[in-house]
């Protein structure tokens, strides 16, 4: 692995520094002599500051990407770069990350940008890649009682990672009202935070009506780990903006006791209300969640609905949730799948990775052992499109699945012409 470069102040020529698989123990000499370079991508060993002055004299760069993990820069040469497109960096403190906001090649300027702001110390950075082109990571930073940090300039990011900040919820670090290109929300042990959205924010400022270009309505991804003062996840009014909300996992929440929630005004109403829906919803991860007492007050239809996770919800007694067979998609999913596998004795399951996406399947099956069964043989004379029955296949069972409903019926007059007998 390479540690150490050698001066690189006569490669005035060079256009391309890529150094991000390496772990650099000090940063190269001669950067500042680069003033052709278009991309430089640096990781490195331990917690470093880039060279003051170098940035400045790299004014052609268009992609800058330092380890955000150990490498800080300072935000004004940041700033400087009036070319720069792509932006991965580490700002060390909010006051750092706000100036550049406010800065006119800040955020708003780049094309993609990932960029952390204060510590992180809890995110897996093998899974950063799977983040959106507009990420925003802030970790350990005091943001509820820092009056200036301006919300409105954070509209337009994609995805969004908070670990160990005191906001009460995400009032405190976006404008709502635009907050329609968010992707991804991922929330780790943000003891402050009551909820993703207060109630109160519906009330004060009613918001626009659900719309495919509303608050989260390209919000496909949601993950809150370790909250330990959160007891509602979702209020019971964000529901009909989360049209494309595909996974939600909700781990290690000592006080969740409801994941869409109610007031006491609308647990108390008349017409209280029996159906909600989340159309996309595909993964449904619940773990860690003593006071769990239900998902939500009514039934739930998730007619995308592939996987539900539950573990250590000792007080979930009931999961309200179905599927509208009026509306579901006609297709072989998961759920297909699994009683296809539960009808031949066999298990079949879904690990997920920390984002909650599907990472791995896994699939076990028990067979008996049986003679093997020889190439089908035609009568003479015959098209091989016309199979005959055959003693090897007569009598065999054979489970048919297929989506496709032509193919099934052509499938199963083939099979059954050799003798099989069919199950679809």
């Amino acid at each position: 692995m390479l540690r150490d470069v050698p001066s690189l102040k006569k490669l005035m020529a060079l256009k391309r520094l890529d150094l991000f698989q390496t772990e650099l123990e000090t940063m190269p000499q001669g950067m500042e002599c680069l003033t052709n370079l278009r991309c430089l991508r640096m990781n490195a060993c331990f917690e470093m500051e880039f060279p003051s002055g170098v940035l400045p004299k790299l004014s052609r760069l268009q992609v800058l990407a330092l380890d955000m993990c150990l490498i800080t820069v300072k935000v004004k040469e940041v700033g400087s770069l009036r070319n720069l497109e792509t932006l991965e960096c580490n700002f060390e403190g909010l006051s750092d990350f706000v100036e550049y906001l406010r800065s006119p090649n800040g955020i708003r300027s780049l094309s993609t940008c990932k960029i952390s702001v204060g510590s992180i110390d809890r995110f897996d950075w093998e899974y950063v890649d799977c983040f959106p082109s507009k990420t925003v990571l802030l970790g350990y930073l005091s943001i509820n009682r820092d009056i200036d940090f301006p919300v409105k300039f954070l509209n337009g990011i994609q995805g969004l990672y908070c670990e160990c900040i005191d906001a009460r919820s995400l009032c405190d670090v976006l404008s709502l009202e635009n907050a329609t290109e968010l992707e991804i929300i991922h929330i780790e042990s943000c003891d402050s935070m009551e909820s993703l959205v207060s109630s109160s924010w519906f009330c004060s400022a009613p918001p626009p009506l659900p719309s495919h270009n509303g608050i989260f309505s390209r919000l496909k991804k949601f993950h809150c780990d370790g909250c330990s003062s959160m007891e509602k996840l979702f209020p019971l009014e964000l529901l009909s903006y989360l049209v494309n909300l595909e996974v939600i996992v909700v781990t290690d929440c000592e006080r969740m006791e409801e994941i869409i929630g109610t007031t006491d005004e609308e647990s108390s109403t008349s017409n209280p209300i029996t159906e909600l829906t989340l159309p996309k919803l595909k993964t449904l991860q619940l773990s860690g969640l003593p006071e769990l007492k239900r998902i939500c007050s009514g039934k739930l239809i998730c007619n995308s609905l592939e996987v539900i996770y539950v573990r250590y919800c000792e007080k979930l007694k009931r999961i309200p949730i179905r599927r509208n067979s009026a509306e579901a998609k006609e297709g072989l999913g998961f759920i297909m799948c699994k009683r296809l596998v539960q009808m031949m004795q066999g298990n079949i399951w879904i690990s997920l990775n920390p984002l909650g996406c599907a990472q791995s399947m896994t699939l076990v099956l028990r067979f008996q052992i049986r003679p093997s069964y020889g190439r089908a043989t035609f009568a003479p004379g015959s098209s091989s499109e016309q199979p005959s029955s055959n003693p090897q296949f007569r009598g065999l069972r054979v489970i048919l699945a297929d989506d496709d409903a032509l193919n099934r019926t052509v499938t199963k007059k083939l099979l059954e012409k050799l003798g099989c007998e069919i199950t679809l």
